[in-house]
C-alpha cells in the first residue's frame, strides 16, 4: 500500500482493469476513463477508508472543482459510493500487493502449476494427440508442426474450462454493481507501482481468456483467446473483435474471392497474422466451444485439492491487503485460483522449459493460445 499523502508526486496506475459480468454498451468509454491516471488515484485514494472530495482533491495536488466532475463520473457509474454528504470510499476491486506478498504468491502460483504440469498435463497430450486430426491450422513455415501450436492452446484452454469450481459466477454475481448503461458488472484492476521484484514480474502478465461472439446470426463461430507475454497482438477482447475473424469465417467457406471489398479484407486478416501465405494460421475447430470442451479430460481430484488449498493460501496471504468493505468479495475472488492467470503462465514457462512446449515462430505468436469454434 502507498501512501496516499505523495499521490499528487507519485501517482500510482491501474493496470488490467476488466469486469466480470455484463460490460453493457458504455464499456468501451468506461475503460477508457479509468485508463486516465487521474481517475485511477482518486480511486486509490479513497480505496482504503472513506474521504472527502476536499482531502482527494489536497491529496493529489488538483483543483476541487475538477476531482468533484470525475468523482459524480465514477458515482453515477457505481465504481464509487457516496457514505454520506461528500464522503466517498471506492467500490471497485484493486490488487495492491507488497513486494514481499508479490514475491511469496510467485512462490504458491509455481507449485501450483508444477502440480498441473505433473497431474495433468500427460493426460491433456494423450488427448491432443487423438484430436489434432480434426484441427485446421495448415501452418506453412516448415519444421515448427501444427501440433506445437495446437498444444500451447489447448494447454490454457482446457485449464480455463476444466478447472472450475461451481457456482463461483453466482457467489460473485451479489457484488456486482449497476452501471449508468444498465450493464451489472464487477469491476477489478491491478496496482502497479516502482517495485522491483526478485522474479520476472513481466513474463507473467495476460489478460483475455474470454470467448465472444460478434455476429451469431450471420457468423456462426465464437472466438476464445487468452493473451501472454508469449503472444503478438492487441489486448483484450475488444480490440481482437475487430481483428478480421468475420472476414477470416467468409475466407475459410470460399465467401470472399468474388467480395469488392476482397482486398481490403484480406488485408485486414493478412495484418492481424489470421491468415499467411494464403493459408489459415489460427486454430479452427469444426466443434462449438462446450463440444469441444467436454471432449478434454477432466481436473482429477487430486488437483481439485490443490484448488481448494491454494485458494486458502491466497486468501490468508493477501486477505489484509484490501480494505474491510471489500475483504468479503476478496474471500469469493480469490476462490479457483488454480484457474488464473498467474497459474496459467507458469505452467507454459515450465512445459517451455521442459520442451514439451516449443519456441514459437513471430507468425504463431500472432493467433497461439486463440481459436475459432464454428457453431455448426
Amino acid at each position: 500500500m502507498q501512501e496516499k499523502e505523495i499521490l499528487g508526486i507519485r501517482p500510482i496506475k491501474l493496470i488490467d482493469i476488466k469486469a466480470f459480468g455484463d460490460y453493457g454498451s458504455h464499456w468501451l468509454s468506461n475503460d477508457y476513463l479509468l485508463s486516465k491516471l487521474l481517475i485511477q488515484n482518486i480511486l486509490y485514494a479513497a480505496y482504503h477508508e472513506p474521504i472527502s472530495i476536499a482531502e482527494i482533491a489536497k491529496l493529489l495536488s488538483i483543483p476541487k472543482n475538477v476531482v468533484e466532475e470525475d468523482i459524480d463520473f465514477l458515482e453515477k457509474n457505481g465504481f464509487m459510493i457516496n457514505t454520506s454528504s461528500d464522503i466517498y470510499l471506492t467500490n471497485m476491486l484493486l490488487h495492491d500487493y507488497s513486494p514481499e506478498t508479490q514475491e511469496k504468491l510467485h512462490s504458491l502460483y509455481t507449485k501450483a502449476a508444477t502440480d498441473v504440469c505433473d497431474k495433468y498435463i500427460p493426460s491433456l497430450i494423450d488427448v491432443a494427440t487423438q484430436l489434432s486430426s480434426s484441427i485446421t491450422t495448415n501452418e506453412t513455415i516448415k519444421n515448427i508442426n501444427d501440433f506445437n501450436v495446437f498444444l500451447w492452446s489447448l494447454t490454457t484452454f482446457a485449464c480455463s474450462r476444466k478447472y472450475i469450481l461451481p457456482n463461483i459466477d453466482n457467489q460473485l454475481e451479489k457484488y456486482y454493481a449497476k452501471r449508468k448503461d444498465e450493464s451489472h458488472n464487477l469491476a477489478y484492476a491491478t496496482v502497479i507501482k516502482d517495485h522491483h521484484y526478485a522474479h520476472d514480474y513481466e513474463l507473467y502478465r495476460c489478460y483475455g481468456d474470454t470467448d465472444f461472439t460478434i455476429a451469431p446470426d450471420i457468423f456462426p463461430f465464437r472466438i476464445w483467446l487468452f493473451n501472454t507475454i508469449y503472444s503478438s497482438r492487441a489486448d483484450g477482447k475488444i480490440a481482437c473483435a475487430f481483428a478480421g475473424f468475420p472476414d477470416l469465417y467468409d475466407f475459410i467457406h470460399n465467401q470472399i474471392e468474388n467480395d469488392p471489398d476482397k482486398e481490403e479484407r484480406m488485408e485486414r486478416i493478412v495484418k492481424n497474422g489470421l491468415v499467411v501465405n494464403d493459408a489459415v494460421n489460427t486454430i479452427v475447430i469444426k466443434k462449438s466451444l462446450k463440444d469441444f470442451a467436454d471432449l478434454l479430460p477432466a481436473m482429477p481430484d487430486e488437483l481439485a485439492e490443490v484448488n481448494h488449498e491454494l485458494d486458502a493460501q491466497v486468501y490468508k496471504l493477501c486477505k489484509s491487503q484490501y480494505p474491510p468493505h471489500l475483504q468479503n468479495l476478496f474471500r469469493v475472488f480469490c476462490k479457483n485460483t488454480l484457474n488464473s492467470g498467474g497459474v496459467k503462465t507458469r505452467i507454459l514457462e515450465q512445459l517451455l522449459k521442459k520442451e514439451i512446449l516449443k519456441p514459437l515462430t513471430e507468425n504463431q505468436k500472432k493467433t497461439v493460445n486463440m481459436m475459432m469454434f464454428l457453431e455448426i
